[in-house]
């Protein structure tokens, strides 16, 4: 207890906080916040200092901790289920035997965690709190830098892990069952003996990965980059094949999705008597084969379109900012007066996109004289390819 306050309550993680926050900065009245076995499920830890913290055994479920500093924080065994981890600093963090299912850790820094098994003993030798086989399954894990971490052994079936920065992480053993490894970097990472079934690896850098007996029934590459890669104990087969990238056709897409699009380009094509705007906004759309649809105009910003087909698509004047296009095919599209700021671009596939500044008109169909630039402020376009376009004209 803290100043009298019931453990666990508000006033006494208030205080603890406080004390820990003096702590880290070396003030007499500090100490190291100690949340061990404390059932602290709901609470709200967004952008808190925790560095160092020892949270083992506690019950920290559907716990806010985006943006929260975790570095080298203790939470050996921890239940952290449902947890939001968006952006929190876990570099150095102890995770062995944590139960993490459905926690979100897009963006989070697992940079050398320890997310390998453990269970914790009482003091006559009884399993008391933990898990064998760290559960971190069905994640979202999406451009995660989890560099050099320890992963042996651990469960990620069905997570994301799209553009996760994964370089010389030791996935040894660990299960990847359908898995979206789309864009990761796996460079010099310990894949040996790795459940790869149904895993899915598009543009994968696997450069120096060892993927020694590693099981990879259904497992799908494309366009991987396997340079030095140690396929040892396993058929090459899989890896050299060239497939047609993954592509989720227009008629499969979730009904919601598909009738928003349908509505979008009966609005368009009727001049607004028909239909009506589309809204996809933050809407999940990986894979999707947007191939040749007039999308001119629709709100997409914050849609996920992670290698989405939008070859000769018309997305003029489209308000795409801060969506995330990584690996999408968006050869020939119209992109004339598209808001793409602070889009996720790198390595879509741009060439001859159509980008010149679209003259604007009023309600009646007349030019007023003012031209929509095409607007790339923020964006990224690391690896994309844009051979032959030239992008002088857009706003940048």
């Amino acid at each position: 207890m803290t100043n009298g306050a019931t453990e666990g309550s508000p006033d006494f993680v208030s205080v603890t906080l406080e004390r820990h926050q003096a702590w880290m900065l070396e003030e007499a009245n500090g100490a190291c916040a100690d949340f061990s076995k404390m059932q602290l499920s709901g609470k709200d830890f967004s952008n808190v200092q925790l560095s160092q913290a020892v949270m083992t055994g506690g019950d920290f479920s559907d716990t806010v901790f985006s943006s929260a500093n975790l570095e080298k924080a203790d939470l050996f065994s921890a239940n952290l289920t449902n947890v939001d981890f968006r952006n929190a600093n876990l570099t150095k963090a102890i995770l062995r035997g944590a139960n993490l299912k459905n926690a979100n850790l897009n963006h989070a820094i697992l940079v050398e965690a320890d997310m390998r098994g453990g269970l914790m003993m009482d003091r006559i030798g009884n399993t008391s709190v933990g898990l064998e086989v760290t559960d971190i399954t069905s994640c979202l894990m999406d451009y995660v830098n989890a560099t050099q971490a320890r992963m042996s052994g651990v469960n990620l079936s069905g997570s994301s892990m799209v553009g996760a920065d994964l370089q010389g992480a030791t996935l040894s053993r660990s299960d990847l069952t359908d898995v979206d490894l789309s864009f990761a970097n796996l460079r010099g990472a310990n894949l040996s003996d790795a459940r790869l079934c149904g895993t899915l690896m598009n543009g994968t850098d696997l450069q120096d990965a060892v993927l020694v007996n590693a099981q990879t029934e259904n497992l799908v590459v494309r366009d991987a980059n396997l340079s030095g890669a140690d396929l040892t104990g396993i058929d090459e087969k899989v890896f050299r094949e060239t497939l047609d990238p993954y592509r989720i056709p227009f008629d499969q897409i979730p009904d919601k999705i598909r009738t928003e699009i349908e509505a979008h380009e009966a609005w368009i094509n009727g001049n607004g008597k028909g239909g009506h705007r589309g809204d996809l906004e933050n809407q999940f759309m990986r894979y999707f084969d947007l191939s040749g649809r007039n999308l001119s105009g629709i709100r997409m910003c914050g849609a996920r379109l992670t290698g989405a087909k939008l070859a000769g698509a018309n997305l003029s004047l489209a308000d795409l900012a801060d969506a995330d296009l990584m690996g999408a095919d968006m050869t020939n599209a119209v992109l004339a007066g598209t808001n793409l700021s602070d889009a996720n671009l790198s390595h879509a596939l741009m060439t001859g996109i159509e980008i010149e500044p679209v003259e604007i008109y009023n309600k009646d169909g007349r030019a007023i004289g003012r031209f929509q630039k095409t607007v790339l402020r923020g964006a990224t376009l690391t690896g994309a390819d844009l051979v032959g376009v030239d992008l002088s004209c857009c706003d940048q």
